[in-house]
Order: C-alpha cells, then structure tokens, then sequence
C-alpha cells in the first residue's frame, strides 16, 4: 500500500498513539481552542472580499470634457442700430478662463435673422479649426445645422475681412440658404462667428458689412486688449460704410 501511495506523489506514515496529557495539567475550554483559527479564517476573508470588492468596483468615471457654462452678467459687446430688438446673452465658464457673448437680431433662419458669436477664447478652447468646422460648431450652439457649404470669400468691414460663405442651415423640417461669418482676430484672441440670414433671398453683402461694422465694446474697462482692438476699428472706419450703403441702396 506504500509503494501505491508514493506513486500517487503521497508519503505514509504509521499512526502512532499520542499519550495522553498529564493528569496535572488542565485542557483549555473547545471554544477558545477554536477562537484562534475562527481568527485568521475570518481575516482570510475579508482580504479575499475586499480584493473581490475591488475587482469589482468600476473604474472612476473621467471628469467631463464638455465646460460648464454659467451666467457672465451684463454682455460687454453691443450693435450700433439695433435698439430694443437686439437680445445679448453672456456665459463665462465656472472654471477657468472663457467667456462668450452672443447678439441676436430676429425670431431664426426662417426670417431676418442675424447671429454673432464672439469668444474670447481660454486654454481649454480648441484651436480653431477650418471654416466648416467652426460655423458648425457656432451653429449647435444656435440650435441649427449646416449642411452645406460654398467656398469662402471675404467680407471688408472695419475690424477686418470677414470669411464669409454661402451655407444651408436646417431646423427642423426645413432649410434655408444663408451666410455663415467667421473673423479671428490674433490680439486679443477674438473669434468672431455668426450666421446672417434674409427672408427673401439672400443678405446684401454690403448691408452686412455695415451690420458688422457697428459692433461695439459696451464696456470698454473690462479688458484692456479688446479695447485696444476696438479703437483701432474706430480709427479705420472712415466712410467705408457710408460709401457701401449708398451702392446698397436701389436706384430710381
């Protein structure tokens, strides 16, 4: 029976008898002969649950790319001309550097509707991208989309030259041919994008950029660089925009 049990990789050993305990000496009660093992199975166990636990807990969730955008108070940007009917909105982020004013003239794409966008941008801003990119971008914030684009030209305005582009913008069920706008100004960062849009075919270039060249700095102490920015357009304006609105105008 040894010789099978060592081929199994088992050794066998005789049974020999343990002698009893002395008479003198008293055996310790079974419960606390056992307290010692119940200890270190139960020790066993809760390291073995808490690796369980952490195998199965979920990795923690990332924090969220998308910036979390609050109230900025009064807008810093106005539109000579406008009155009433223009509606501004200002939203900063709540966490770092990054502020957004938005100016609105008309109801949307579906009648006289011009929008503009002007961000200063922060570090966690994406580089701007191409032409497409960004008015689709600036229009998910409006609550459109483009889908359509021509090839850009530029639009003669006070600050600059505007890229401006024919696109398509849809809400809802329909469609309606516009101008998308973009100017990026390097110092301060500046970026300008907007979308004009006529009720009978499409917004006069030169009335536009009479449109564009009457934004203004509402609060010129807010920042030193856009009040620089702006009165360098002050200076540039001449009666460039006077000139245009005579050409705009139908002759008799």
């Amino acid at each position: 029976m040894s010789d099978q049990l060592t081929e199994l990789g088992l050794s066998w050993r005789p049974h020999k008898p343990q002698a009893p305990a002395a008479a003198g000496r008293r055996r310790a009660p079974w419960l606390l002969r056992l307290l010692p093992g119940l200890g270190a199975c139960g020790l066993a166990g809760l390291l073995v649950a808490g690796l369980m636990d952490q195998r199965a807990a979920p990795p923690p969730a990332p924090p969220s790319a998308d910036p979390v955008w609050v109230d900025a108070g009064a807008p810093l940007f106005g539109l000579a001309g406008a009155g009433r009917a223009l509606r501004s909105e200002a939203l900063r982020r709540s966490a770092g550097f990054g502020r957004i004013d938005t100016l609105t003239l008309g109801e949307g794409p579906g009648g006289d509707w011009l929008r503009l966008a002007l961000q200063q941008a922060g570090p966690q801003d994406p580089a701007p991208g191409s032409l497409f990119l960004d008015l689709s971008r600036a229009a998910a914030r409006a609550g459109v989309a483009v889908t359509r684009s021509a090839l850009p030209g530029l639009l003669a305005t006070r600050f600059g030259d505007f890229e401006a582009a024919e696109v398509e913008l849809a809400q809802g069920d329909g469609a309606r041919a516009c101008l998308g706008l973009r100017l990026l100004a390097g110092e301060p960062d500046l970026r300008i994008t907007g979308f004009s849009c006529a009720r009978e075919g499409r917004p006069a270039p030169a009335a536009l950029a009479c449109q564009l060249d009457g934004l203004q700095l509402a609060a010129p102490e807010a920042d030193a660089g856009l009040a620089r920015f702006f009165a360098a357009a002050e200076l540039a304006s001449g009666s460039a925009c006077i000139a245009r609105q005579a050409e705009a105008r139908p002759r008799r």
